[in-house]
């Protein structure tokens, strides 16, 4: 499986009878950072669009990359945003502490 991110450049969306099936089919092409990537996902076909930041789970089966899965770049990483900005607080309280010890130190050294 591939991971891609990055910006999609152009949507395409191929319909018509599968051969083997009979059936009617959507599919829709992403291409992403000049490569492109099949999907027949209705959902992912309709909620994402050109210019959009993405993360894209995919796999190549024979000449065509097929798409697993596909979610907004500011989705992907939100909850990691948040992870990190707590553990930063976290550590800025305790350098913080830090720095306030040193200071009480320095100022018994002046007495």
């Amino acid at each position: 499986m591939e991971i891609v991110r990055g910006q999609i450049q152009k949507v395409s969306v191929d319909e018509g009878i599968g051969r083997s099936s009979g059936k009617p089919y959507k599919r829709w092409v992403f291409e992403i950072d000049g490569k492109k990537y099949g999907t027949f996902d209705e959902e992912i076909g309709e909620t994402f669009k050109v210019g959009d930041y993405v993360e894209m789970k995919g796999s190549q089966k024979g000449q065509y990359w097929n798409m697993e899965e596909m979610e907004h770049i500011a989705d992907a990483f939100s909850e990691k945003q948040t992870q990190h900005q707590s553990e930063n607080e976290a550590l800025l309280r305790q350098i913080l502490a830090e720095v306030k010890e040193i200071n009480a130190k320095f100022k018994d050294d002046q007495k």
